[in-house]
């Protein structure tokens, strides 16, 4: 006996709509770096993201050429889906994929990773006086260790004088607005993307207000034709002075009514007893004079 067809078959209900959205644009990915220098010997983290995101992406990563082959987890550290470390320079980026077979989105822009060198600059002073005063002349240098490579040169400081980017900034009359913090770093002249880290601070101090020179005598009382010894120090001494003697004529009570060229007849010579020289370097621009010592008797000879 037949059976009906209405019977034969037990059909659903129609499924809820599903919407299916297909964009003509292809997605597009982007990358970044935690720091995009990197420390010798350390490793730089790289993160690639789709826009828009949604989920189901594989990311692959790139170094060197667009045609090069993707990183391999041998050459990069994973730390999880779409955040990798690498510890080689170069230049970097990413793009996503998904489905078999594979759907991929646009390449990342790049992002270059560059390598600090080892080398570690130190900024110094030049004379190197533990104070310096307004209006000397200085010079502060960038010295890098290893002499076979050539560098260029920027400078960072707290003043308000930028120094050039050269190895030397040379200051002829430094002032007060000289004062503050300055840091140096090199980049290889062959290889500009390799640079060295910062320089430690260096803090240069200016003093305003000179030093002033006291003459004393020994002995106080001279018989005639005896010798005199006359020493001359610098307030707060220090090293690099050097001192230069002046001898008055006539009576120096009338040095109110006379030019300087008449009070102050010339240099003793420099082998002259009772001249002492410290250090190398003559701190020419200081003009304070110190008070005068009378000689008693006046016929003594400066010897």
């Amino acid at each position: 006996m037949g059976k009906n067809k209405q019977e034969l078959y037990s059909v659903t209900e129609w499924s809820d709509v599903i919407t299916l959205t297909v964009s003509g644009q292809r997605p597009k990915s982007s990358i970044s770096a935690d720091n995009r220098v990197l420390p010798e010997g350390d490793t730089v983290t790289l993160t690639c993201s789709v826009t828009p995101s949604t989920p189901g992406w594989s990311f692959y990563w790139y170094r060197g050429k667009k045609t090069s082959e993707p990183l391999t987890m041998a050459e990069v550290v994973l730390h999880s889906d779409g955040q990798i470390g690498v510890s080689q320079e170069g230049d970097y980026w990413c793009r996503g994929g998904r489905g078999n077979p594979v759907y991929y989105t646009d390449y990342s822009d790049v992002i270059s990773i560059k390598k600090t060198v080892r080398n570690r600059p130190a900024v110094t002073l030049h004379p190197n006086w533990p104070e310096v005063y307004s209006r000397e002349t200085i010079t502060l240098k960038c010295e890098i260790p290893g002499e076979d490579t050539e560098w260029d040169y920027e400078w960072a400081t707290s003043s308000s004088h930028q120094p050039p980017n050269q190895n030397e900034y040379k200051i002829n009359s430094v002032s007060t607005s000289h004062h503050g913090h300055y840091w140096c770093k090199g980049r290889m002249r062959s290889a500009q993307q390799n640079s060295t880290m910062w320089s430690a601070s260096f803090q240069l101090k200016i003093v305003y207000d000179k030093p002033r020179p006291v003459l004393t005598v020994s002995p106080s009382w001279l018989s005639p034709g005896a010798s005199v010894t006359l020493n001359c120090e610098v307030e707060h001494p220090s090293a690099g002075w050097s001192f230069y003697w002046y001898k008055a004529v006539p009576d120096l009570s009338e040095k109110s009514s006379m030019e300087s060229d008449d009070i102050f007849s010339g240099w003793i010579p420099e082998k002259t007893p009772g001249m002492w020289k410290l250090g190398d370097n003559d701190r020419i621009h200081m003009q304070h004079i110190s008070s005068p010592v009378p000689l008693v008797p006046r016929s003594c000879v400066l010897v």
